[in-house]
């Protein structure tokens, strides 16, 4: 028999093709989930030290306010 008349006889949606579908499914959104929830821990971070920041010039704002 050909190769070319075995292509006929192959299952296009076999169980391993269906499980290979699957997995490629899972790994993309996995990969995506991750990338997002690092772009929200770098926001959150972010975030985090400019509020620190903010907070700390606010704080000795008014400790300079009340000693003078």
């Amino acid at each position: 028999m050909d190769p070319t008349e075995m292509r006929y006889l192959e299952e296009e949606n076999g169980a391993m093709m269906k499980t290979f579908k699957d997995a490629v499914t899972g790994f993309a959104t996995g990969k995506t989930s991750l990338v997002f929830i690092g772009v929200e821990q770098l926001v959150q971070n972010f975030r985090a030290k400019r509020d620190f920041f903010n907070g700390a010039h606010i704080t000795m704002t008014k400790v300079a306010r009340t000693h003078y």
